[in-house]
């Protein structure tokens, strides 16, 4: 497993944990996403796993090495893990498709953006293909 998440719990106020008990690994060559409504603990739980944050307890392993526990906090320049801000990981003059159809390389052109379509759909996405991540117009 090249990452592994267990049990990890991130609370800002006492008594409110923003991550709650989050556990799931990623293998290598695996496309992975967290999804879910905004303030559900996506982006702290990223947070977590590239020691911009402090676990409460929990732990999380990188190439089966501890990273973090309520005991050890490797820092973030010394993991080896890149942290793009959504912000600036979309490209606001494409479509949402576009977006998600330019990071599948590995595809022949001619199947990238069915393939975007398909994962967009999965995701319940598909409705937002044509539009803007910025502004939420069409494209």
């Amino acid at each position: 497993m090249l990452l592994e998440v267990k049990n990890v719990v991130k609370q800002f106020e006492k008594g409110n944990p923003v991550v709650k008990e989050a556990s799931f690994s990623v293998g290598r060559d695996e496309i992975f996403a967290l999804l879910g409504p905004s303030g559900c603990g996506k982006t702290t739980t990223l947070r977590l796993i590239s020691g911009f944050e402090q676990l409460d307890s929990g732990e999380v392993y990188l190439n089966k090495n501890l990273l973090s526990s309520t005991r050890t906090h490797i820092s973030p320049q010394k993991r080896g893990i890149g942290f793009v801000f959504q912000d600036y990981a979309l490209f606001p003059h494409m479509s949402a498709l576009d977006n998600v159809a330019f990071g599948l390389r590995n595809l022949p052109k001619h199947k990238r953006k069915v393939f975007a379509e398909e994962v967009l759909c999965r995701t319940g996405m598909g409705d937002f293909k044509d539009r803007s991540p910025m502004d939420g117009t069409k494209r």
